[in-house]
């Protein structure tokens, strides 16, 4: 569907179906425009790795009863984790009004390999369910400079924030 590299806040998309590219524009917009949520890097990488929020401190918490627990973060953040066999493990999130469900944990460290991300009552974003498969995942891992370029075809024309938000290009067949 779409490369995304961003070694920063800053990224470059790329949209091979489309032939088109975008360089250099803030990750919280490109997302935004891809999927209506405005995430910045740091906080693409916490959701991902099932840290819920960037540099998450617990503030507090509590057990509940059939192995649940909730974990509650800075900025009103809550992590819900689940008890199996004998384990805890991240099983979902909240956080400025997004709801993150996690699945299929892997064996690098309880990483998860399914997301599903909805709006709960409190966000500003309508509609939303969004899932996110990963594949091919390694955890701290040396990356060179070169894992966050993208090598743009020949004949691939730019495309600035305001066309891909007025183009929706995930939703085109």
């Amino acid at each position: 569907m779409f490369i995304l590299a961003a070694p920063s806040e800053r990224g470059t998309l790329l949209l091979p179906r489309d032939r088109r590219v975008l360089h250099d524009a803030p990750v919280r917009d490109i997302l935004g425009a891809l999927v209506g949520i405005e995430l910045g890097a740091a906080d693409l990488r916490a959701f991902l790795s099932g840290c819920l929020i960037p540099d998450g401190r617990p503030q507090g918490g509590r057990e509940f009863p059939r192995g649940w627990a909730a974990i509650n973060l800075q900025d009103g953040a809550v992590l819900w984790l689940r008890q199996v066999n004998g384990r805890w493990s991240v099983a979902a999130g909240e956080t400025a009004g997004l709801l993150v469900e996690y699945a299929q944990l892997g064996t690098a460290a309880d990483t998860p390999r399914e997301l599903r991300v909805s709006a709960t009552a409190r966000s500003n974003v309508t509609d939303l369910d969004l899932k996110i498969l990963l594949a091919q995942v390694e955890i701290n891992v040396p990356l060179s400079t070169e894992a966050f370029v993208v090598t743009v075809p020949p004949g691939t024309a730019p495309i600035t924030l305001d066309e891909l938000r007025a183009n929706d290009p995930l939703s085109s067949p």
